[in-house]
Order: C-alpha cells, then structure tokens, then sequence
C-alpha cells in the first residue's frame, strides 16, 4: 500500500511540474510573438520612414508627378479603394497622439490631436498610388496626388505620402509643391 502512495504521489508531483513547464512555454511563445510583430512594426516604419522621404522628395523634385510614380513601381488605386483609405485615416484620427508640450500634460498622458484628422482631411480629392513594401507584414505606402491647379492656389499641387500597415495608418508626410505658372514663366 505505501509503494502504491508514493506511485500516486510521484505521478501527481510530475504532472504538476509538467503542467508548470506548459505555462511557462505558453507564456514565452507569446512574448516571443509579440517581440517578433514589434520588430516586424519597426522595420516596417524605418524602411516606410525612408521611402515615405524618397518618394516625397521625388514628388517634389518631378515635374510630372504621375510620371514619376509610374517609374517608381506605383500604381494608381481606383476610386473605391482610395476611399476605404481615406475613410481609415479619418478612423485612426482618433487614435492619434500629439507630443505633450509640458510636464503636466506629460504626468495626464497624451491627448487625443487633430494630425490624422488633417492628413484625411487633405487627402479628399486627391488621387491615390499604390506601392507594396512588404506583402508579409501588408506594409505599403500610399502617395497622394491632386490634380494639377485644379481648385488649388494657382501654383500650388497639394501632395501627400502615406505608410501604412494593413489598415493602421503609421506615418504621413505632407510635400506640397509650387509650380511656376505658365504667366510666370522661367
């Protein structure tokens, strides 16, 4: 009878020490995920950062835009899909964070701030291109172009170079242009 106690109790002690070393990898495979999709997020955002800048700069510096985006990979996203982004930026407007100004506002935590709000705002009539950076993490950016003079400042081609992954919305930079008119001239 005690050889049959001491049986139970040796299995009961190993499923108990079995069952720990479960959770224990359960709990590490998942702060392993999580590490991996940070890291994936932060590759996503310096790669997007860069090209996001290239490709604003190369807006800027084109004198066909378009053209431009064209030979750079883009391509242009029908009406449909430009505004399912246009409404996902007005969505992530409110999950926008502004850098605190104070120690105050620093000790309250961030507040809720109008930049994604602007950025859809600008986006509205503009069309949109397409370029996919990377097809396992959905991250692309997306370049807003209006049309040329167009309901704009005579000179003036609004611009607007979005990254995103899947449908979070990660960085936007704002590149307006002023282009000399014809009156003008060179």
């Amino acid at each position: 009878m005690k050889g049959r106690n001491r049986t139970n109790t040796l299995l009961i002690e190993l499923l108990i020490v079995v069952f720990f070393f479960m959770m224990g990898s359960v709990i590490l495979i998942q702060v392993f995920g999580k590490a991996h999709e940070a890291s994936a997020r932060a590759r996503l955002l310096g790669e997007g950062t860069a090209r996001g800048q290239s490709v604003a700069d190369l807006l800027y510096a084109a004198a066909d835009p378009e053209a431009a985006l064209r030979e750079a990979g883009f391509t242009e996203l029908g009406v449909e899909e430009a505004t399912k982004f246009r409404q996902l930026m007005k969505q992530n407007a409110g999950t926008a964070e502004q850098e605190p100004e104070s120690a105050s506002e620093m000790a309250e935590g961030p507040a809720p701030g109008p930049a994604a709000e602007t950025v859809a705002d600008m986006a509205e009539g503009l069309t949109a291109w397409q370029l996919l950076l990377d097809e396992e993490t959905g991250g692309q950016i997306i370049a807003w172009l209006a049309p040329p003079a167009e309901g704009n400042t005579p000179g003036l081609r609004r611009m607007l170079v979005s990254v995103w992954q899947g449908e979070e919305l990660l960085l936007s930079l704002p590149c307006s242009k002023y282009a000399q008119t014809q009156e003008e001239g060179v």
